[in-house]
């Protein structure tokens, strides 16, 4: 959601997950989420079972955003060749960086 929300501006999402997080205001809701449940990874806690109230929350937080998401409109100026080069770009740069 974090990565869509970035692209619907046409901005680049970080790679490693700090950065995109400081790629967001701190009163995101989304972020607040993502960071709440990054936490709870780290801890190894993943697989305890969520409360139904806050499973309720969860899904509207994502519903929420996810609607809003939909209503912004694509960009129509072409920039195919553009986006191509930028992704291209990455993918050579994050291959040459992990696995060089």
């Amino acid at each position: 959601m974090l990565a869509a929300d970035l692209a619907s501006k046409q901005i680049i999402p970080a790679f490693l997950i700090d950065d995109l997080f400081n790629q967001f205001d701190k009163g995101n809701e989304v972020l607040s989420f993502a960071k709440e449940n990054l936490a709870h990874k780290k801890q190894s806690a993943e697989k305890d079972r969520i409360e139904l109230s806050q499973k309720e929350k969860i899904l509207a937080i994502i519903k929420k955003h996810a609607s809003t998401l939909e209503t912004i409109a694509p960009n129509s100026s072409n920039k195919k060749e553009k986006l191509e080069k930028i992704l291209t770009d990455y993918s050579f740069s994050i291959k040459q960086k992990y696995y060089s």
